[in-house]
């Protein structure tokens, strides 16, 4: 680990209000292991070996994030840890902060992010994933590890936030700033157009979904 990334993980860390260091964490991958399913990876793992299952967040960087993702590892009997569960660069150790509080299955966790650039547009986009995590952990029900149970004005705002975020990634990936031209093709520069735009209609739009939600409970 890099003194960079240690500052990166420390400011991350200062945002997640978590006051542990990162750990270098192996990463051994058994026969049973499934990608994107830590939990029940780790789960069969202490059935199997004993030991217990520990949580935490994997930290991964990217050209624009440093971002963590709700993770579990293994742990033996001397403490020791150990990652069961393929990441998406397929290395062989991971980043792990430790936060050993109980992970409600159930519950859809966004991951942590902060903006490693000097481009304000990348804050936009952090909005907008903070924003559609948001409308996932609140308004969705996770069934089992492949299905979540979605009303569908949720869906439609989420593909509608997902559609914005997208358009913000467009801008960042071409190389512009906030003073760029919107995509909208107004002629006005991102930061005069949707970037306020955006910020005004989303909680709009949220207040709007809680009342058509509380709306259907009643009905």
């Amino acid at each position: 680990m890099t003194k960079l990334q240690e500052t990166l993980i420390d400011r991350l860390t200062d945002k997640m209000k978590l006051d542990m260091s990162p750990k270098i964490v192996k990463v051994t991958l058994e026969s049973y292991s499934r990608p994107l399913q830590c939990y029940s990876n780790v789960a069969e793992k202490v059935l199997r070996n004993g030991g217990k299952i520990h949580y935490g967040w994997s930290v991964h960087f990217s050209e624009n994030l440093c971002e963590a993702e709700r993770h579990s590892v293994w742990e033996n009997d001397n403490d020791e840890l150990l990652c069961v569960t393929q990441n998406p660069n397929n290395k062989n150790e991971i980043i792990f902060l430790s936060d050993n509080r109980p992970v409600n299955s159930s519950e859809q966790i966004d991951n942590i992010r902060t903006n490693i650039t000097n481009n304000i547009l990348v804050n936009d986009f952090i909005f907008m994933c903070d924003n559609i995590g948001d409308l996932w952990n609140r308004f969705t029900i996770r069934m089992n590890n492949d299905a979540v149970n979605a009303p569908q004005p949720v869906m439609l705002l989420i593909e509608k936030f997902e559609e914005y975020k997208g358009l913000i990634y467009g801008l960042i990936k071409t190389g512009r700033k906030e003073r760029s031209e919107c995509f909208c093709g107004s002629n006005k520069k991102f930061i005069h157009c949707h970037s306020k735009i955006i910020k005004k209609t989303i909680p709009a739009a949220i207040f709007e979904l809680e009342k058509i939600i509380k709306s259907n409970s009643k009905a």
